[in-house]
């Protein structure tokens, strides 16, 4: 008797299996889970999608969701340029939910070599090369030219003292689109050095000379525009903490 009820529950559990089994071949097979929709939403500085993004979300679509492996979408974008996390969600029957964190960068930086512009990208505590492309995806953030030997000496063994003030001033200006050029020069010390930030429209330089706030910086600004907005005349500033001198 026993044997025939374990034999019963066999074949119980064997008829199941096939028919989940036949049942997951013929959704394989069916339109109605062909995915119809990749929502991806793109978070971190960079604000948008990369041609790399766009290939993998059109590549989905039209793919039977049960033949997508999660894991692998994960996988792959883990390995695009920035890309500091991933989440993957299946909603069945056709949508794909993919949200992909990149990288917090401050600043954008480059340096001039004898084989061309070398460029990267800066965090709030390390800096790495990269490629132009990947650079330019990051438009809405300032790019700040340094000295080519300072550039490699900071690539390589981390910040220093001057650099992380520069990234602080250099940083809260983003939204300053009245700055056309910003270039960091610190002679390769530890010092602060000198941050020359150019205002082409106001034909205006100002030379950030020793450490100030970012506040006092904006201030800074604020007052030169005042001053210059329409302005043709020549002229450049000296900031410092306690005063701003205006040069000819």
């Amino acid at each position: 008797m026993k044997n025939r009820k374990l034999l019963g529950l066999i074949l119980v559990l064997l008829f199941v299996v096939i028919l989940v089994a036949a049942l997951f071949f013929a959704a394989r097979n069916l339109s109605y889970f062909d995915v119809m929709e990749v929502n991806v939403t793109v978070s971190g500085q960079s604000g948008t999608m990369n041609s790399d993004l766009i290939r993998l979300q059109n590549r989905l679509k039209g793919m039977n969701i049960f033949e997508i492996s999660v894991s692998n979408i994960k996988n792959t974008i883990k390995g695009y340029e920035s890309v500091t996390s991933v989440s993957v969600q299946r909603y069945f029957p056709s949508t794909i939910n993919i949200d992909v964190v990149y990288q917090d960068y401050r600043i954008r930086a480059y340096s001039e070599s004898e084989i061309g512009r070398v460029y990267y990208l800066a965090d709030s505590s390390s800096m790495q090369e990269t490629d132009e492309d990947t650079f330019n995806l990051y438009s809405q953030l300032p790019a700040v030219e340094l000295n080519t030997a300072y550039a490699v000496l900071i690539d390589k063994w981390g910040y220093d003292q001057g650099f992380y003030q520069m990234l602080e001033l250099a940083g809260s200006v983003s939204s300053n689109n009245l700055i056309t050029t910003i270039k960091y020069d610190n002679n390769n010390s530890n010092e602060f050095g000198l941050i020359e930030m150019v205002l082409s429209g106001m034909n205006t330089f100002l030379y950030v000379r020793e450490p100030v706030t970012p506040s006092r910086l904006s201030e800074a600004l604020e007052l030169i525009v005042q001053k210059h907005e329409g302005s043709a005349e020549r002229v450049r500033y000296d900031l410092y903490s306690t005063a701003l001198v205006k040069r000819k």
